[in-house]
């Protein structure tokens, strides 16, 4: 096995936010994430107009360069109730 990480492997993976993430064009946080049996910390950019906070969760949509991932907050789904 190689070693390297490979980036595209954590599209879809949710994580919490270790840093705040500010609003899209503001600059990058950091997330933590498990990949390749590793926890990494990787720099995120988010897309979204609102800050996502440290402690939220996020979700990795896509990738924002080499070392960098663009992410969105994790939208719990409504209750539908009985």
């Amino acid at each position: 096995a190689e070693g390297s990480l490979r980036l595209e492997r954590v599209i879809g993976k949710s994580g919490p936010v270790y840093l705040a993430i500010p609003p899209a064009g503001k600059g990058a946080g950091k997330i933590h994430l498990k990949l390749q049996n590793r926890l990494v910390e990787l720099e995120a950019v988010n897309a979204a107009a609102e800050r996502i906070a440290a402690g939220a969760t996020i979700v990795v949509v896509g990738l924002a360069g080499a070392d960098a991932v663009e992410v969105e907050p994790l939208r719990e789904p409504a209750d539908a109730g009985p």
